[in-house]
């Protein structure tokens, strides 16, 4: 049917053959019929889509940070979120915790928006039962002098909390107030970007780039970028051979031969190549991806100069390439501890 969505089920068991993967796609049947094995999704293995009713759909999400209450000495730590259904009718509570060294005896989400009554449980999650994702339903309505929308205004005002009480707290080790979810289950698509202009003729324009792109910019590298442009500059950079920092490290052994490549020409050797290299797009990469897959120079790597350059020159050689095979060759390079 036109303008009706539809789930589409895809089956999969894993480790099945030698590729393990699939990928859908939606074929148009060349004949307009549905009797051509073409890959044309017949109707039969089709569900139509309808969007939940608001007693199901996903509403607001509150999500709390347990912390030890007042006078807990040990480090316990927790978290909870309460989902919220689209009319505010039910709540679904999930939390965990860790640290607790004595019996719990109960958990409550209480209000202390009343000053009347601080302590008042608006749900008893130790009389609840559990779902079997180990979740909890919370019918959202009237509790002592609350009404339902009471409830929510405490939710709203930051004022109701999760508690965890324990045999040597029994007024709460854990305590942790939850707190509105900034967003929105709806999407709202952000405004359009602005048009980008070339301006790569620009002296100034190609100095911000090269500070982005490179260690710094020089005046030559100023000249190739007015007159390549941007993505000619980038890719006449992605041919350059790769400036391997282990050679320059190995060119500059100390004649001491306890130490002979120390920490200090480590880090010499790549201030020296990082800013003069020529790949300078590469060398900017790799220093990247040495902040997000990071190794140390303290420890076994103390002072082990060739260890390191080494593992550094692998993410020279993959700067350029897909995350896969970067991980690859991280896990697979070997430390260098031959220091002759």
């Amino acid at each position: 049917m036109a303008g009706q969505p539809y789930y589409i089920e895809i089956l999969h068991k894993a480790g099945v053959g030698a590729s393990d993967n699939w990928a859908v796609a939606w074929l148009q049947d060349p004949t307009g019929t549905n009797n051509t094995p073409a890959g044309v999704v017949p109707a039969f293995a089709l569900a139509p889509y309808y969007s939940p009713p608001p007693s199901v759909a996903q509403g607001t999400l509150y999500i709390a940070n347990m912390l030890p209450a007042t006078g807990v000495t040990n480090m316990s730590l927790g978290s909870a979120t309460l989902r919220m259904n689209l009319d505010n009718s039910r709540a679904t509570l999930n939390f965990s915790f860790s640290g607790i060294n004595s019996t719990v005896i109960g958990e409550h989400i209480n209000n202390d928006a009343f000053l009347s009554n601080p302590s008042q449980i608006m749900f008893d999650i130790s009389a609840a039962t559990p779902q079997p994702d180990g979740s909890f339903l919370w019918n959202i309505g009237p509790v002592g002098t609350l009404s339902a929308a009471d409830v929510l205004e405490v939710l709203n005002e930051n004022k109701g909390y999760i508690t965890i009480l324990t045999g040597n707290y029994p007024d709460g080790e854990l305590i942790g107030h939850f707190e509105r979810a900034v967003g929105s289950p709806a999407f709202t698509p952000p405004a359009a970007p602005p048009a980008w202009t070339d301006d790569h003729a620009n002296a100034s324009a190609a100095a911000r780039f090269l500070i982005q792109a490179t260690f710094g910019p020089s005046s030559n590298e100023v000249f190739a970028v007015q007159s390549l442009g941007y993505s000619n500059w980038i890719a006449n950079q992605i041919t350059l051979p790769a400036s391997h920092h282990l050679s320059l490290m190995q060119s500059n052994k100390s004649s001491d031969p306890t130490l002979p490549y120390s920490g200090n020409t480590l880090f010499n050797d790549w201030w020296q190549l990082s800013i003069t290299a020529p790949d300078q797009l590469r060398q900017r990469v790799a220093f990247a991806l040495s902040e997000i897959m990071v190794v140390s120079d303290q420890g076994p790597l103390t002072d082990n100069g060739t260890c390191t350059s080494s593992y550094y020159d692998a993410l020279l050689d993959n700067a350029f390439g897909n995350f896969r095979d970067l991980l690859k060759a991280v896990t697979l390079t070997p430390p260098r501890w031959d220091s002759t």
